[in-house]
């Protein structure tokens, strides 16, 4: 008897020393850790942790991070004293950290001097992987120059941050917005536009580019299809006016304003110039034609500027405030973000 007893306890003693198993598969958390997630390089990277610094080092990279409740853990800067309008209304803290480079290049020695426990790569910088592992830190690997990408990034960052939530959240008002224009567009036909990089007109955006998907999302059709770069392209005014836009577009911030191209004599007889439809992308707090949250909105602008009526009144001014509430913790109207 004494020994079934013994035997017994041993068993369970060896069963409870097990891994935990669910369904089949060891339990993610006792193998994995915090989390493990895939990211634009294809790169399966484990988070040992919840991540308490996080290393976002590009705009594009921290912006979606403080829209899915990051803003704390954020440890690196953006842009310094004289930043961004948009790190200054948002998130003023950041001004005052440490930079650790842009979308090209990291400052490695700025990095590991904020001892981080994720670092946010741009594709740009990926090249510096190696440096950067060595460090014994996780680092994700973020391309988000497809809205495919773009969405690819909240959730992974929800699932690295701990943050899915938050991220889900997102996704469902950025996708909503995406399914009441193709909505509210349906049955109209494309609008043919020319979009223009922020420094010269004769910058033509490429179809690669994640402003060619908010073109096509607010019923519009791009002109330089033809461009096989993957970046802006520089073309002649010839082109441009062969292309014939109905409607140009600059990106945000541009150093030409829609009257000064206007004004020019050489641009003349372009449907778009002549009709009174050359436009900039909004706003001057943050850019509604990136690949970073607010582009949703940056779908409804565009839709009303291409389908005069068919966008209802008052809609692009409610989602406006709701999204700036709800993912920054500010009302913001249009009119404060000299949205016209």
């Amino acid at each position: 008897m004494c020994k079934k007893l013994c035997s017994l306890a041993i068993l369970v003693v060896m069963l409870a020393a097990l891994p935990v198993w669910a369904g089949g598969k060891q339990d993610k958390k006792t193998s994995e850790g915090f989390a493990t997630v895939t990211d634009h390089q294809g790169r399966t990277v484990v988070i040992p942790k919840k991540p308490e610094r996080i290393v976002a080092p590009f705009y594009i990279l921290s912006n979606t991070a403080l829209a899915i409740g990051c803003r704390e853990y954020i440890v690196s800067g953006d842009g310094g004293k004289g930043g961004r309008p948009f790190i200054k209304e948002f998130a003023p803290e950041l001004a005052d950290k440490p930079a650790c480079g842009g979308a090209k290049n990291l400052n490695l020695e700025a990095v590991a001097s904020l001892s981080p426990d994720l670092v946010l790569v741009p594709f740009k910088a990926a090249q510096q992987l190696p440096q950067i592992e060595a460090l014994g830190v996780p680092a994700l690997v973020i391309e988000p120059e497809t809205m495919k990408n773009f969405f690819s990034y909240v959730e992974m960052l929800g699932a690295a941050s701990g943050n899915r939530e938050q991220a889900q959240k997102l996704l469902t008002f950025y996708k909503t917005i995406l399914n009441d224009v193709a909505g509210f567009v349906k049955g109209e036909p494309a609008v043919s536009v020319y979009v223009s990089s922020r420094s010269d007109p004769l910058n033509a955006l490429s179809p690669k580019m994640f402003q060619a998907e908010l073109v096509a999302a607010a019923g519009g059709k791009l002109v330089s299809n033809d461009i096989t770069d993957v970046y802006w392209t520089k073309v002649s005014l010839e082109q441009v006016q062969k292309y014939a836009p109905q409607v140009i577009v600059a990106a945000t911030g541009s150093e030409v304003t829609p009257a000064e191209l206007a004004g020019k004599a050489e641009w003349k007889g372009i449907p778009a110039v002549d009709n009174g439809k050359v436009y900039v992308f909004p706003s001057s707090v943050d850019e509604w034609d990136s690949p970073i949250p607010c582009s949703c909105l940056g779908v409804i602008w565009l839709a009303d500027k291409l389908h005069p009526g068919k966008v209802p009144a008052g809609y692009l001014a409610e989602k406006t405030k709701a999204f700036y509430r709800d993912f920054f913790g500010k009302e913001k109207g249009l009119a404060s973000l000299n949205v016209k």
